[in-house]
């Protein structure tokens, strides 16, 4: 009869060890294979996006900005119309460094193309003068995002058309290559280096 040592001291087999081995690896092969599968197919938790380290840190609330844009969410102090999101800008800044601003969030300074779309600017902007993303290049006025610029001059427009303000563009001093909004005449043209709010959007 064998002792209690000799029966502790015994090894299980070496039969039974590798057995129990491979079930082990695969049950963490497929534990990885789930999270991997589980992991590509979640929508990304959006809420819980982290914060900028320091609140005051510009390039980080930019950042944080265009991330929730590019991702088709209009951040707090952005404003959703349509299928864009809008932000009204108090600084005062000159034309192109309002644009460098908007473009730095992804975006453009806005696009007039309708009397709704004027309407909901003018509205955003609660009255002011603002810069929106008209300029001319080589004589021919452009929208900064891309888009047809198709502003009919005062006597020509329709309630439903966006419309230069009665008697502009006029190029005043020759210098007038960017397009200002007025609260209720129209848009105009006006010096770029103008230092005024603005509306972006993205």
């Amino acid at each position: 009869m064998q002792s209690m040592v000799d029966i502790r001291a015994k090894k299980p087999p070496k039969s039974f060890i590798l057995p129990v081995a491979i079930i082990f690896i695969l049950i963490f092969i497929i534990g990885l294979i789930f999270i991997f599968i589980f992991m590509s197919s979640a929508p990304p938790n959006l809420q819980n996006l982290p914060e900028p380290k320091n609140n005051q840190d510009g390039a980080g609330r930019v950042n944080m900005e265009a991330h929730l844009l590019n991702a088709g969410i209009c951040p707090q102090t952005w404003r959703e119309h349509g299928n864009r999101c809008f932000r009204f800008v108090k600084d005062r800044k000159k034309w192109t460094d309002a644009e460098a601003y908007c473009v730095a969030r992804g975006g453009h300074l806005a696009s007039v193309h309708n009397q709704t779309m004027y309407n909901f600017l003018k509205e955003l902007a609660n009255g002011c003068l603002i810069w929106v993303g008209g300029y001319k290049e080589n004589d021919e006025w452009k929208w900064t995002d891309g888009s047809k610029f198709e502003v009919k001059k005062y006597e020509e427009k329709s309630e439903k058309d966006a419309g230069w303000a009665n008697s502009q563009p006029n190029n005043c001093s020759g210098r007038q290559d960017c397009v200002e909004m007025w609260s209720c005449y129209g848009l105009n043209d006006e010096s770029c280096h103008l230092k005024q709010p603005f509306i972006c959007q993205h």
